[in-house]
C-alpha cells in the first residue's frame, strides 16, 4: 500500500492472496495483470489467466477471469472459477488470447478493453460490455477497434475524462501511445502517432521498453503507474520489470480541438503547468525532458526526486522515473521466474505480466 502513490509497503507478508487455479483449471499456469474495482460493496478483480497447455504455435492461451474480495486480501473466484471472457472462435481475433483488461463503470455497467491475439490477427485491442461483471457480450462485432496507428497493439489502460475515452497502449516501439475516443470504438491517436512516453536513457529502469500502464484520474490529475524493461545478467530471460510513475494534468486548451502546435490532438490535453497554455508551442516539440532518477539513493524520500516538467509534442509529463519503491511484483521478478505466478495485494491494481509467455512481438 501507498500514502502518495510513490513510496511503497508490501503487505500480507509479501505473499500471493491468489494462487494458479487447480490442476484441472484454465488457469493453472499463470494468474496475471489484475484490473481493480469496487462497486460499493465488494472488490472485483479481473485477471489473466494462462493454463498449461500451450497453442500449437507455442503461444500460451490467456483467458479473463473474476475474483471477488470485501477486504481486498481474501479473494474467492466467481463463475465458479470460470472464465468470464474465453477466447473466441479460431477465425476471431482473441482465438488464442484475451488478455491484460482495463475495466471502468459506464453506463450502468461495466466496459473493457482488452488484448487480443491471435495468428490471423496479431496483437490488436477489443472492447466487451457486461451489466454485472461476470457476464460479458463483445462490442463491435467482436473486431478491434479502430483508428489505433500503430495497429499492433496492445497491453490497454483506459480511463474516462469527462466526455471522452483516454487510452495509453503499447504498440511496435515498446513505447506507450495514447489515443482518446468519444465511444470507445473509434480513436483518434494523440502526439502526432508518435510515443507519447518513451523508453528512459540508457542504463535506465525502463530503457529498453515502457509499456503495461495503469490509469488513475485525481480531479483533473492523470497518474500513469507503467513498467520498465530492463535486460540484466541475473533477470528472468534476462529481463528484470520494475514500475514507474509518470503524471500530467489534463485541460481543455482555449483553441479548437484536434490542432495544438500543428499535431493533431484533441481537447483533453496533458497539461502539467497552467501559465504554459498562454503559449503552448513555447517549449522545444517531440522532447521530453523528464529528469530521469536510475535509483534513489538509501533512505531518501522518492518524493524529492521528481523531475522537471518535460515536453513531448504538446503533451507535458512529470513524475519519477525512478521505480516506485516496493513495487507489486518487483521481489519476486528480482529473484528471476518462479514456476507459478501468483498475483500480491497493492494498490496499483494492473501490475505487469513477466515476459515468460509473450505473444509475437512481446505481447500481451
Amino acid at each position: 500500500m501507498s500514502p502518495d502513490g510513490i513510496r511503497w509497503k508490501r503487505v500480507n507478508d509479501g505473499r500471493p492472496l491468489l494462487e494458479p487455479g487447480q490442476n484441472d483449471s484454465l488457469d493453472n499456469g499463470q494468474i496475471l495483470a489484475p484490473e481493480v474495482l469496487h462497486n460499493g460493496r465488494r472488490y472485483l478483480m479481473w485477471y489473466t489467466g494462462m493454463p498449461l497447455e500451450r497453442h500449437e504455435s507455442g503461444i500460451g492461451y490467456y483467458r479473463i477471469f473474476l475474483a471477488v474480495s470485501s477486504d481486498g486480501f481474501t479473494w474467492a473466484r466467481a463463475n465458479g472459477g470460470k472464465p468470464v471472457l474465453d477466447i473466441g472462435p479460431p477465425d476471431s481475433p482473441d482465438a488464442v488470447q484475451a488478455a491484460t483488461p482495463a475495466v471502468i463503470r459506464d453506463a450502468g455497467g461495466y466496459r473493457m478493453w482488452y488484448a487480443a491475439w491471435s495468428p490471423l490477427h496479431s496483437h490488436t485491442v477489443c472492447v466487451a460490455r457486461s451489466n454485472d461483471g461476470i457476464v460479458w457480450r463483445r462490442d463491435n462485432e467482436g473486431q478491434p477497434v479502430s483508428g489505433l496507428d500503430p495497429a499492433y497493439a496492445y497491453g490497454p489502460a483506459v480511463t474516462r475524462y469527462k466526455d471522452q475515452y483516454i487510452m495509453l497502449y503499447m504498440g511496435t516501439a515498446h513505447s506507450l501511445y495514447g489515443a482518446v475516443s468519444r465511444d470507445g470504438i473509434q480513436w483518434n491517436m494523440l502526439n502526432d502517432g508518435r510515443p507519447v512516453l518513451r523508453q528512459g536513457a540508457r542504463g535506465a529502469f525502463d530503457d529498453a521498453v515502457v509499456g503495461h500502464a495503469f490509469l488513475t484520474l485525481e480531479a483533473d490529475t492523470l497518474r500513469i503507474w507503467y513498467t520498465g524493461y530492463r535486460q540484466e545478467p541475473d533477470g528472468a530471460g534476462p529481463w528484470k520489470l520494475r514500475i514507474g510513475l509518470a503524471e500530467a494534468e489534463l485541460l481543455e486548451l482555449p483553441f479548437r480541438a484536434g490542432e495544438l502546435c500543428g499535431h493533431t490532438t484533441s481537447a483533453a490535453v496533458f497539461q502539467a503547468e497552467r501559465s504554459a497554455l498562454a503559449d503552448p508551442c513555447a517549449k522545444t516539440q517531440g522532447q521530453r525532458k523528464l529528469k530521469r532518477v536510475d535509483q534513489l539513493p538509501p533512505s531518501q524520500d522518492p518524493a524529492k526526486y521528481l523531475p522537471d516538467v518535460g515536453q513531448l509534442g504538446g503533451f507535458h509529463f512529470s513524475g519519477s522515473s525512478a521505480p516506485t519503491s516496493a513495487t507489486t511484483n518487483q521481489r519476486r521478478l528480482d529473484k528471476g521466474p518462479t514456476k507459478s505466478p501468483s498475483i500480491v495485494h497493492a494498490v496499483v491494481s494492473k501490475p505487469a505480466p513477466t515476459p515468460i509467455n509473450t505473444g509475437p512481438g512481446g505481447g500481451p
